[in-house]
């Protein structure tokens, strides 16, 4: 009985995952700050 459950359980484990993948930031893609304004000061 302990099998069938073993074959179940690897069966759910290797379901494909969704395909929300979050891109890689690059240091290349991040520019200079658009539209920045300075509002607060901490310390």
């Amino acid at each position: 009985m302990s099998d069938f459950w073993h074959k179940l359980g690897c069966c759910v484990v290797e379901k494909p995952q969704p395909k929300k993948r979050r891109r890689r930031i690059d240091r290349s893609m991040i520019g200079e700050p658009m539209n920045f304004v300075h509002l607060t000061h901490i310390g």
